[in-house]
């Protein structure tokens, strides 16, 4: 089910990733009850030899099972943030666009990103 913290399907996301980092290797990693688990099971999906995540609870996963994890270098993260496009996004504010890469804002419009946000942040205030 989409939420305003995640509105894209893996394979809405897979589109993104393919279009605009053509070659890379994208696949779904399900959630687990246990964090062990959780990387558990992406070490047996992929060889890797080294972590980048931006995320707090990634990173605390990797690092209690031994592995460095990098944080990525973020390009003015102020500005270019997920939940900032989200919200201008649901307030129909059309410079969202302007914040994310052409590959990836060609195939949101036609996921019709602004409009699903926005019905997602009307059902979201119902509740």
């Amino acid at each position: 089910m989409n939420s305003f913290d995640n509105p894209l399907s893996f394979n809405e996301r897979r589109k993104i990733l393919h279009k605009c980092f053509p070659g890379i290797d994208v696949f779904p990693v399900p959630d687990k009850k246990e964090d062990e688990e959780w990387v558990r099971n992406i070490e047996e999906r992929i060889n890797f030899d080294r972590v980048v995540s931006g995320n707090e609870w990634t990173k605390s996963c990797f690092e209690s099972e031994g592995y460095q994890v990098e944080k990525p270098k973020f390009l003015d993260r102020d500005r270019y943030q997920g939940t900032i496009i989200r919200k201008m996004a649901s307030r129909k504010e059309e410079s969202w666009k302007e914040l994310v890469p052409l590959c990836s804002r060609k195939l949101l419009e036609e996921f019709n990103f602004q409009e699903r946000m926005f019905s997602i942040r009307k059902k979201e205030d119902k509740k």
